[in-house]
């Protein structure tokens, strides 16, 4: 029997570390191997019921010692790589002083028509920087408005100026369109001044009427699952350190945007001396049932990664978590369905071999409570993660000639994904090396104290973990944490170990962990 056991777990170890994390589903080629990408979406923009993928482009040339634009481009493809579509827009000719380049577009289809809407910077060398709003029928190339949203007058100005995000967001309920500007004016190597405004315009069949402008209320818009009446909107403004080698770091601030006429504005928190932030929770379809989930890397003269996650009404934090990890930066995240379960959230993590190697791991988190499902070394990094209309979610990796899309491979992780059961029983970490914490919550009135049995793979009774922490019995949450010990305290051998929940004496559930040495 001892022999069939090593000969399963050694089988079932090499079948589950043998398999790549994600599966190559299609490409996408370019129409020009020198087009850069600069947006990439999945949306069935003629509401046929049938998704494609858009990917806008951009063309540059070298003038005389900067890249200018020459062209963009919005391609479409099916979601087997097959080109549906094109369009390609010349940009006006450079000149030394003069330039204009494409900066952002989305579609929208309103009463049968299809709009595409694309936002350009136009500039003249030291005297000015316009933001040009356009409106065209996409199906006929026709232009059907265009305005001047911002333009910025550098005649006087010493500061170094530039248009540096915008993005498009169109409010369906209220039909108007908002374009978030960030405005830098730039003193010094690390001393830099921001302002934002959000620009808001009435969207009557492809026509612009200028409502209002929001000031100071971020630039980076989202949705993220929110209620038609609101949506997020994420700001930053440097800030200087001076620890004896001059850090640059931000202070984000996360707002809440009502779709009201006029605007109002709602501060929901501030993060102080941040390395990074970002919002985790992306591509997030359950919103008012898990909340928004953030990413935060303080600095402290030292990095402190953590994850924050706000109540759906943003009245509370739910749970906060540190990551635990060394790895430097954060890179991708996505909401992630598994198991027919929707709370789960993936994101991505970039350290270093050397300064010029990079490697990537992924983590899979329960959104519910934080709790680490996952962490493995990632055989991609991807660009760009989309989630599709039934849940799937892609990962796109941009090439040279060709953009790669991905599959998440379940069958490395779908045993580990805890059941959901009556007790919530699970384990942290897991897999785990020293020790692992399994926690359950109890709804019933029990009689004696609950016990977690550890058995292997064969059945057999490794050990009983009878210190068990109830902070209110009978009720409440219960934890216990197991050492890798057996009963007679002896170390255990990897593998994959079984853990019961027994109350009054009867076994309610059962769930697997895997020990890694």
């Amino acid at each position: 029997m001892k022999i069939i056991f090593i000969i399963s777990f050694v089988v079932f170890s090499f079948v589950l570390y043998s398999q790549t994390p994600f599966n190559l589903e299609f490409s996408l080629p370019k129409i020009d191997p020198d087009d850069h990408i600069t947006r990439l979406w999945i949306d069935d923009v003629d509401q046929n019921g049938e998704e494609e993928i858009w990917v806008s482009y951009v063309l540059y040339t070298q003038f005389p010692y900067n890249n200018y634009q020459l062209l963009w481009r919005l391609v479409s493809y099916d979601l087997s790589g097959n080109i549906l579509s094109e369009y390609t827009e010349e940009l006006t000719e450079p000149t030394q002083d003069e330039y204009c380049s494409f900066k952002h577009c989305n579609l929208y289809k309103i009463n049968d028509v299809i709009y595409l809407a694309a936002i350009y910077e136009e500039s003249a060398e030291c005297i000015y920087s316009k933001c040009l709003l356009k409106i065209s029928n996409f199906e006929t190339h026709e232009v059907i408005d265009s305005t001047y949203v911002f333009i910025k007058n550098l005649q006087n100005d010493f500061f170094y100026f530039a248009i540096c995000y915008q993005k498009l967001a169109l409010s369906p309920e209220t039909n108007c369109l908002y374009i978030g500007i960030r405005e830098k004016l730039e003193h010094s190597l690390y001393n830099v001044d921001i302002e934002t405004k959000i620009f808001k315009y009435e969207f009557d069949n492809g026509s612009l009427t200028y409502l209002e402008t929001i000031q100071e209320g971020g630039a980076f818009l989202a949705e993220y699952g929110l209620n038609e009446n609101n949506f997020i909107s994420i700001d930053y403004k440097y800030k200087e350190i001076d620890d004896g080698r001059y850090v640059t770091i931000k202070n984000y601030y996360i707002y809440l945007i009502t779709k009201d006429i006029p605007t109002s504005i709602e501060l929901i928190d501030t993060y102080h001396e941040c390395d990074e932030f970002d919002v985790i929770s992306k591509n997030d379809r359950h919103h008012s049932n898990y909340g928004l989930l953030i990413y935060h890397n303080h600095y402290d003269g030292y990095c402190d990664r953590n994850l924050t996650c706000y109540s759906p009404d943003f009245s509370e934090i739910l749970w906060e978590n540190n990551l635990n990890t060394d790895l430097r930066y954060f890179y991708k995240s996505s909401c992630l369905s598994l198991n027919s379960w929707n709370n789960y959230v993936i994101f991505f993590l970039r350290g270093y071999y050397s300064p010029s190697q990079y490697f990537y791991h992924f983590q899979i988190r329960d959104r519910i409570n934080g709790y680490l499902i996952t962490t493995q070394e990632s055989n991609i990094a991807p660009n760009e993660i989309c989630r599709r209309k039934n849940g799937d979610v892609l990962f796109f990796v941009y090439q040279d000639e060709e953009i790669n899309a991905y599959s998440f491979n379940e069958d490395i992780i779908s045993w580990l994904i805890e059941p959901q059961d009556d007790y919530n029983l699970m384990s942290y970490p897991n897999p785990f090396n020293a020790s692992t914490t399994i926690s359950f919550e109890i709804a019933e009135d029990i009689i004696g104290c609950p016990e977690i049995i550890i058995y292997n793979l064969k059945g057999q009774r490794v050990t009983k973990l009878s210190d068990i922490v109830i902070p209110i019995f009978p009720f409440g949450k219960g934890s216990a944490v197991w050492n890798g010990l057996d009963s007679n305290n002896h170390p255990v051998g990897s593998g994959i170990y079984l853990y019961s929940l027994v109350i009054d004496g009867e076994q309610k559930v059962v769930n697997k962990c895997l020990l890694i040495k």
